[in-house]
């Protein structure tokens, strides 16, 4: 007999295409699966769920949000008392929202996702952290990234942000655990707050099949304006900074001038983030200066496939099935969730060695197209440099030219993948946790 429990998912938007709402909705799933109820705590939820509880002011894009962010780390306009009631006003005005979605949801449990790890939006960490001392209900703490991993968030220029900063995550009994997805994060954690952490990388349902190209997605490419003969590259990460683009532009400009007459698209399907959008119209200025054709198709894509106003809304795995090859040039990540999707849909993959997957990834083993490890700024870009983009081509070409070799590389990478990554260890773990769940949350 399963002990069906309530369980609250809490994270500044859900139901999107970043890493860490896919994320969310893997556990959710396993959990729903195991019988259980989800519901959502978030500022914004991309697919309009009944189950989810959308409170705006916790909306990372809000203009009083990054009005803060702004001001406590990039400027210093006001006095620190100014600042500190703006703070408080806000905090007080979460917190009350937030209280009214735990009493009425009543969780049995509560999953944190980055909430308690970054600094994006403080009020909220502060707001959440006083409803849940007041309520004791048992957490999960998730950490994707954390405040120090940003050089921005490392100097707080007011004494109050520097102290919530440097008290988080927090240390709390009811947190049932802290969870880290790698292990260079988790030792720094160790050092600065000296908490017990667990391990706890990103997990793919390698189990279930991969979509395909079905009566949904047929047109894909026609409705993109992609030609049917183009050779696509796919670039599916969201567009922000830390994602190192422009070495995917590098790489494409040089793999055209290869496959010539053949024609290259690059396809970006993700949101561009809302302090990203300089970055954004750079890279498209340097697509122009390099002729590399690209699609930017955020408003075809959502987290799930939907219809709005009589037209069609195509989920992110749908832009894999008209891919030939995937680049994933993050100069840093969490762990590497879009590097497991384009594993899984079994797509050679262009990557950048960035310092989580030469230290906890790169030891298993996966045969993947690499830009190397080093990437030098200029330009408000961090380039690679360029003989790694020739090598990078080379070695793409070369698998291009061996059908054989090239289906080995991809189950290879599947098998090791799904050895070490399979959400098989997801369950395991997710119903560890409930195990330990001895008593109901009371509200």
């Amino acid at each position: 007999m399963i002990d069906k429990k309530k369980i609250l998912f809490v994270h500044y938007r859900t139901g999107e295409r970043d890493g860490v709402s896919l994320e969310i909705e893997k556990r959710a799933k396993v959990l729903e699966e195991l019988g259980h109820t989800i519901e959502y705590l978030t500022g914004y939820d991309g697919l309009h769920r009944e189950n989810a509880h959308v409170i705006p002011l916790l909306d990372l894009k809000k203009s009083y949000n990054t009005f803060l962010r702004d001001h406590t780390f990039y400027h210093k306009m006001f006095d620190e008392n100014i600042m500190l009631t703006i703070f408080h006003d806000l905090e007080r005005r979460m917190r009350k929202e937030i209280k009214k979605v735990v009493i009425e949801s009543k969780p049995d449990l509560i999953f944190v996702h980055n909430v308690f790890s970054h600094a994006y939006n403080l009020p909220f960490t502060s707001a959440l952290l006083t409803v849940l001392d007041r309520y004791q209900i048992p957490t999960v703490a998730v950490h994707h990234d954390f405040w120090f991993e940003r050089e921005a968030f490392c100097r707080p220029r007011y004494s109050f942000v520097e102290d919530l900063v440097e008290s988080i995550p927090p240390n709390r009994p009811y947190i049932l655990r802290h969870e880290i997805i790698n292990s260079l994060a988790e030792k720094e954690v160790a050092n600065r707050r000296h908490i017990a952490t667990k391990l706890t990388n990103d997990y793919f349902d390698f189990d279930t099949p991969p979509q395909k190209v079905d009566t949904y997605n047929k047109n894909l490419r026609h409705v993109l304006g992609i030609g049917k003969d183009d050779f696509v590259v796919l670039h599916a990460t969201r567009i922000t900074n830390r994602k190192g683009i422009e070495n995917a532009i590098r790489y494409c400009s040089a793999l055209q001038k290869r496959l010539s007459p053949r024609p290259l698209t690059l396809l970006l399907p993700n949101f561009v983030e809302v302090d990203s959008r300089e970055y954004a119209l750079a890279l498209k200025k340097l697509a122009l200066k390099l002729h590399v054709h690209t699609v930017w198709a955020a408003d075809y894509f959502a987290a799930e496939r939907m219809g709005i106003n009589g037209g069609k809304i195509y989920s992110l795995w749908d832009s894999y099935t008209i891919a030939n090859l995937v680049t994933y040039t993050s100069l840093y990540e969490g762990f590497g969730n879009q590097l497991l999707e384009a594993i899984y849909f079994r797509l050679p993959t262009v990557i950048f060695e960035y310092p989580v997957y030469q230290k906890d990834i790169a030891a298993i083993g996966l045969t993947l197209i690499t830009l190397g490890s080093v990437a030098v700024r200029h330009n408000g870009f961090f380039y690679v440099p360029e003989d790694a983009i020739e090598k990078a081509v080379e070695r793409t070409m070369a698998l291009l030219g061996d059908k054989h070799e090239l289906a080995k590389m991809l189950t290879h990478n599947e098998e090791t993948a799904k050895a070490h990554y399979s959400s098989t260890y997801l369950r395991a773990d997710l119903q560890t946790i409930l195990s330990s769940i001895k008593l109901p949350a009371t509200v």
